[in-house]
């Protein structure tokens, strides 16, 4: 059985190369760079197949989208937008005819590659899938010290939200800490903002996608359903790679605070509002009730929120108020997330990983593991 690794990353090649060196025997592993080779160049004006076009089409739309969130002031003109859209479709569609030539080179029964929803690794996706061959996803972990392997994809896509939650927790509720009680003088709600280019966003999010919009929907929402401002408190707080800031709406209750510790932040407030921020994880942790409005891993309904708009929100809210406690199955998932799920070990330090990390690498890649057992009983992967 032959693997493909694909990384245009020096160190995740290195990850990858010390994966390959302990490949059971009668498995044979290759690390490639999927770089567009100088002989694709003659298909410049071949056209790709018609399901590959459409799906490099649309992953070209979302990168596109990235680019004009991250630079918007060099993609005002309509005329750098069209052309760049244009480029980066032949380029990606030029290292598609590649990426095929390479997995039937390599004669690849699998193929992995990191994360796999954007540009260039989205078209070695798009390669795979158009020659039959099943893609492996690497993203980093979900909690500290893991790294995350999985058969259909990552975060909101990956393979864990379609387990049925039956399989997971057995039916047995593990709170992880008691919930906080909401103060009967004042309501902490935390907003953690996200980067506005990040793929979570662009991709997941359909009806709130900017920073701006979640800070006035979360203030509109607690003053419909609270009332008095002086009974609540929404604290902003900026991610430390985000560009924008947000401006604060001229109303009491809402401030943004930088300063004070995330880790501080989440001692001191009621609930998480959080479009899909890993932050909405962490919160759980704590045993805060959590508030998610857009697909994440952890956005099921027995486990925290879910508002798919502005109405349900304020249901949300109303419940969570009345009963401010964490939804019982959230301790079993995120059990499941940290102990099973999740690869101890982070990709970051492979040089010092130990034995035990490259081997449950796989055996998850090889179906032997608990997880894969797991997948097995749900039909999912």
């Amino acid at each position: 059985m032959n693997i493909l690794f694909v990384s245009l990353s020096s160190s995740r090649q290195r990850y990858y190369s010390n994966i390959k060196r302990f490949a059971p025997e009668g498995y044979s592993a290759f690390v490639e760079p999927g770089y567009v080779s100088l002989y694709s160049l003659r298909r410049l004006f071949v056209k790709a197949p018609r399901s590959v076009s459409d799906s490099l089409g649309q992953k070209v739309k979302i990168q596109l989208r990235r680019q004009e969130i991250n630079y918007p002031s060099l993609f005002s003109s309509g005329l750098l937008s069209r052309w760049y859209r244009k480029s980066l479709y032949l380029w990606e569609k030029l290292r598609f005819f590649s990426l095929v030539d390479l997995i039937r080179s390599r004669d690849a029964n699998t193929v992995v590659v990191w994360n796999g929803q954007k540009p260039p690794y989205s078209t070695v996706v798009s390669a795979a899938d158009y020659l039959n061959i099943p893609v492996w996803y690497f993203e980093n972990g979900h909690f500290a010290n893991t790294t995350t392997l999985d058969p259909r994809g990552v975060n909101a896509c990956s393979s864990v939200v379609k387990i049925p939650l039956s399989l997971i927790t057995d039916g047995e509720d593990r709170p992880i800490a008691k919930s906080k009680e909401a103060s009967n003088t004042k309501i902490k709600v935390l907003v953690p903002l996200q980067i506005e280019s990040d793929t979570q966003l662009v991709s997941n999010s359909d009806w709130v996608s900017t920073s701006q919009d979640l800070v006035h929907l979360v203030a509109d929402c607690m003053e419909g359903v609270v009332g008095n401002a002086r009974r609540f408190e929404v604290i902003v707080r900026h991610h430390p790679w985000g560009k924008a800031k947000v401006e604060v709406p001229d109303r009491r209750g809402v401030s943004v605070d930088d300063e004070t510790s995330l880790e501080d932040q989440l001692e001191m407030v009621d609930l998480v509002i959080t479009i899909n921020s890993t932050v909405g994880l962490k919160a759980l942790e704590r045993g805060l009730p959590v508030c998610v409005l857009a697909p994440s891993v952890y956005s099921r309904p027995e486990v925290c929120s879910v508002a798919q708009n502005k109405e349900q929100l304020m249901q949300a809210l109303k419940e969570l108020f009345q009963d401010p406690m964490q939804k019982p199955k959230a301790g079993a998932y995120l059990q499941f997330l940290s102990e099973v799920y999740s690869i101890p070990g982070d990709w970051h330090y492979s040089d010092d990983l130990p034995p035990q990390h490259f081997q449950h690498i796989w055996s998850r890649l090889l179906r032997s593991d608990q997880y894969s057992a797991i997948l097995r009983r749900a039909n999912v992967g």
